[in-house]
């Protein structure tokens, strides 16, 4: 799954590429964006960007939190009915979340920075828009040591247009004040963060300063936002910094992207600076095609991790690029991730077992779909083990299942990274298992299918015969999952009923498209014919079922949910088979 190599080191040092522990698609039909990404108190996840699944504008403010395993916890959207858009997400020492973006639905002017305070369920306390009569946007928000918040963007209502904004606000989001800089040209702020001195620094791009196109730009302020001091970096092209981070020496980490000094058309760049900005070394990282850095931070090693996305490796178009390096910015190794269409690393954090999380964009161009992107890695070395005996073995789950593996699919086609394993994981993982219904569907489902996946899995693998044929017949299954995927969407504010609905279109189509020509080979052959009585009575226990559907998701019974999500199923492609067969027959008859 991973596609990198692994840089050369010096001798006896050997530097071990991390292992990916899970990757989670989330979203609906529509697209659905993470721009940012943190681990949380109680080991999840947290992320903001923004859906055009969901919520009630054009596009919304996501959030979304998962479990420590990915697995969607709980989604919240804000906004209007116009454009809302969360590009960064923090956790605030009361366990709720502030994020900052930019709204085209509130606000005073054209587009407002929007910041949106929640309590640890991502409800709303409160929300405040910031800006004029203009355009205004708000790309990174930070909680500050007295409770309040800091946020840097861009502002075309003050100054001279296209100016860096940074706003601080007090705990309740109320502006105690706001300051803009740069020149007559454009300038732009992408990341802010509170430095230990109490002063901000603020990275982005600057066209006012030099004769340049653009350049990379940082600023440090005091305590009340008022510049100290301020550099440019790059050449004679289009140079920009995404993200900064104050490292442990007191000095400063950015990234962002060059065309001019790397060895591509755009290349990865970092910088590394000490406290007075003076830049002590840089480095680019890169192939022949674009490359670009979005995120960046300081590792427990000394070192630093990097994501972005890159066309000069992987597999097909842009993928995620992740890059580690040593302390002096030497790349240790590099890996990407996704598959044949462009997909996009926005954020990276070092989680606390020493691994990391990446968040980002996943794409899916025949569908016209993007999907959030959760990209969980293991630490880079696990301890050498001695040579003791081995401790007695435990209990372990059957192959595949641990991590919810779509054992046959991969095998079919070949890497966990196709665009159609891909997509019935993200059914799976974004349809189903985000309704009670539907987990405890796949509880029984589960039981049966790894019961004898891994063994058939095996034998497509080493037989291309079996493998074409398999092809042909996920065919068809794959059509009738994006139909229930698009049923869902059209239901998605009732998600248990969505489920409920889409499962009886996947399981009728299921039954007239792979059961009923059996079963007109069996009426041919032996002459048997559907009997009325036994088509009343199964349609008696398939309204039974709904029945008990409806009455476990009111009292919360698992065990009536368990039996009757089966029987719903199993019912269905019976009947649908049946009633298939019976007019089918009808008509060969007349």
């Amino acid at each position: 799954m991973l596609c990198g190599t692994i840089a050369l080191s010096p001798p006896n040092t050997v530097y071990t590429q991390p292992s990916e522990e899970w990757s989670k698609t989330i979203g609906g039909w529509d697209w659905d964006v993470s721009y940012s990404v943190q681990q949380t108190d109680d080991g999840g996840y947290i992320m903001v960007g923004f859906t055009e699944s969901f919520g009630a504008g054009a596009e919304d403010v996501y959030l979304v939190k998962t479990n420590a395993n990915g697995r969607e916890s709980w989604r919240r959207t804000f906004g209007g009915s116009d454009e809302d858009y969360g590009y960064s997400v923090q956790q605030t020492t009361d366990g709720g979340y502030i994020i900052a973006g930019e709204t085209w639905s509130l606000g005073a002017g054209e587009c407002d920075v929007y910041l949106v305070k929640t309590d640890s369920k991502g409800n709303e306390i409160w929300s405040k828009t910031f800006g004029g009569s203009d355009e205004d946007y708000g790309y990174s928000v930070q909680q500050t040591s007295d409770g309040g918040y800091i946020i840097a963007g861009e502002t075309w209502s003050f100054g001279e247009g296209g100016d860096v904004y940074l706003i601080k606000t007090d705990s309740d989001g109320n502006k105690l004040w706001g300051k803009f800089g740069g020149g007559s040209g454009h300038d732009s702020g992408w990341a802010v963060q509170q430095t230990t001195d109490g002063g901000y620094v603020i990275v982005g791009y600057t066209d006012s300063i030099s004769e340049s196109d653009y350049d990379a730009y940082l600023i440090k302020t005091d305590p009340e936002g008022d510049r100290i001091w301020d550099e440019t970096f790059g050449g004679s092209g289009y140079d920009e910094f995404i993200f900064v981070q104050q490292t442990t020496d007191g000095g400063y980490i950015m990234v962002g992207d060059t065309d001019i000094i790397g060895s591509g058309v755009y290349d990865v760049y970092l910088v590394k600076t000490d406290s007075e900005g003076n830049e002590l070394w840089s480095n680019t990282f890169g192939g022949s095609y674009d490359d670009f850095g979005h995120s960046v931070q300081e590792t427990t090693d000394g070192g630093y991790v990097i994501v972005g996305d890159t066309d000069s490796f992987g597999e097909r178009d842009y993928d995620v690029y992740l890059i580690k390096t040593d302390s002096e910015g030497d790349e240790l190794w590099s890996s990407t991730f996704g598959g044949s269409d462009d997909d996009t690393g926005w954020s990276v954090k070092q989680t606390t077992d020493g691994g990391y999380i990446i968040a980002g964009e996943t794409w899916d161009d025949i569908m016209d779909d993007v999907d959030v992107y959760l990209i969980k890695l293991a630490p880079e070395s696990e301890p050498t083990p001695s040579p003791t005996p081995s401790p007695s073995p435990t209990p372990s789950p059957t192959p595949g299942e641990e991590k919810g593996q779509c054992i046959i699919a991969t095998a079919t086609y070949g890497s966990e990274l196709s665009p159609e394993v891909q997509f019935l994981r993200g059914f799976r993982d974004n349809y189903v298992l985000n309704t009670y219904a539907g987990n405890y569907f796949m509880k029984a489902f589960n039981a049966w299918y790894y019961s004898f996946s891994p063994e058939v899995a095996s034998v497509i693998a080493t037989n291309n015969a079996f493998r074409s044929i398999m092809k042909i017949l996920l065919y068809p299954l794959i059509g009738i999952l994006h139909l229930a995927a698009t049923t869902y969407s059209l239901f998605r504010h009732f998600q248990e009923l969505a489920i409920v609905i889409s499962g009886l279109i996947a399981s009728s189509l299921i039954g007239v498209i792979y059961i009923s020509p059996l079963a007109l080979m069996i009426h041919v052959i032996k002459k048997v014919k559907v009997n009325p009585r036994t088509l009343r009575a199964v349609s008696m226990i398939w309204g039974l079922s709904i029945g008990g559907i409806a009455a476990a998701e009111i009292t919360r019974w698992s065990a009536m949910m368990l039996f009757s999500t089966i029987v719903f199923v199993i019912i269905t492609m019976i009947l649908a088979t049946l009633t298939s067969v019976k007019y089918i027959t009808k008509y060969i008859q007349h």
